[in-house]
């Protein structure tokens, strides 16, 4: 187990890879939820937090390594702290009997991915989105 973890560490920190790279993402998932491992236990304030992964056939991807790790740890991350918060306003008799479960779902969603993106402050309340070229157009209809 602690070679494992050394392993991911070493995945997760990749500081010897600032250019792209061709990744598994879910490897990169994997490696994150290990290293936040001690963070869904069980402890004496409340049960465990179930994680459930439902990964789909995912292409790899080329993108910057150490960069999407640290995305993949900050959104897991804050969904922790916001159960957590969550518990706090929660009897334990509920948190036991509806405890806390964190889904990762990762699907293909396009057959051709595209680098195009727009950014423009204020519009719709997003500052940036990446389109595929067929949608460029129709966001603002």
């Amino acid at each position: 187990m602690c070679s494992l973890f050394v392993l991911c560490l070493r995945n997760f920190s990749r500081l010897d890879e600032a250019e792209k790279k061709r990744v598994d993402i879910h490897q990169v998932l994997d490696s994150t939820l290990l290293i936040l491992q001690s963070r869904f236990k069980d402890s004496i304030d409340r049960p465990g937090i179930k994680v459930v992964k439902n990964y789909g056939d995912l292409p790899l991807v080329d993108c910057y390594p150490g960069q999407l790790n640290q995305v993949f740890m900050n959104i897991i991350s804050n969904a922790i702290d916001a159960l957590d918060n969550y518990d706090s306003k929660r009897a334990i008799a509920e948190i036991h009997a509806n405890p806390n479960k964190i889904t990762i779902t990762t699907v293909k969603i396009a057959t051709r991915i595209s680098p195009t993106t727009f950014t423009k402050s204020g519009i719709y309340g997003f500052d940036s989105v990446a389109l595929c070229p067929s949608d460029k157009f129709s966001i603002f209809n």
